[in-house]
């Protein structure tokens, strides 16, 4: 069996950090020889601001659906930034020296304002901001959540970036679609006809629904 013995080293913590461990066991002739074994960190939260008047609806936490990513209002962070008018590049700078690791806002103007990008420049921030303004806080937080996962593993690939949310939008042809529509695309494509296809799909769930002893629900075809 074997048992820890010592630490030899522990790295600094990062999210890639690794302790290596000396661990001795007995070898085949009764003697004790020693391994070492890499034991990995528990993985650091990505550390999220959110600018002044971004929705927080009480009682709500991010967390519970993905607890890599930590949230934190500008608010709780600092009260005194939050509090006054304050330029967008020095909050950018705060919140790279409070070890933040992206800062979302819903201010178009910050994407062209020299002062903000020379301030995101000069840290490790990530800024995250829409195309155009946000429509309602349940959308906001809503594509947040969606694209943060993608976001984060962009960072640990490119490094810190402007990430520009789209729109949410839904267009006819692209996201919205009708079944009848695309079942006689379908048929065409098996060489038949609508009707001919929706008979015989009619037949087969009929069946189907007899087999299940659910007659009831056949009246719906």
């Amino acid at each position: 069996m074997l048992r820890l013995i010592s630490a030899r080293k522990v790295l600094p913590k990062d999210r890639d950090s690794r302790a290596l461990q000396r661990l001795d066991s007995p070898t085949a002739d009764g003697k004790r020889r020693q391994e070492e074994v890499t034991l990995s960190s528990p993985p650091t939260p990505w550390k999220v601001l959110l600018d002044q008047g971004f929705p927080v609806p009480p009682g709500f936490d991010p967390t519970d659906l993905d607890r890599m990513i930590e949230y934190t209002a500008l608010y709780d962070f600092d009260r005194k930034l939050a509090q006054i008018s304050t330029p967008d590049w020095m909050v950018i700078l705060a919140a790279a020296r409070g070890g933040f690791d992206a800062f979302v806002v819903d201010d178009q103007n910050i994407r062209s304002e020299i002062l903000d990008l020379v301030a995101l420049a000069s840290t490790e921030l990530s800024l995250i901001t829409w195309s155009i303004g946000i429509e309602d806080q349940v959308t906001a937080w809503a594509q947040l959540l969606a694209y943060m996962p993608k976001i984060h593993q962009k960072v640990l690939e490119l490094g810190p970036s402007i990430f520009i949310l789209p729109v949410a939008r839904l267009t006819r042809g692209d996201h919205i679609v009708k079944a009848s529509d695309v079942a006689a695309k379908q048929a065409s494509k098996a060489g038949t006809t609508y009707a001919a296809a929706r008979s015989e799909a009619k037949k087969r769930m009929t069946a189907e629904l007899k087999r299940r002893k659910r007659p009831d629900l056949a009246d719906l075809l």
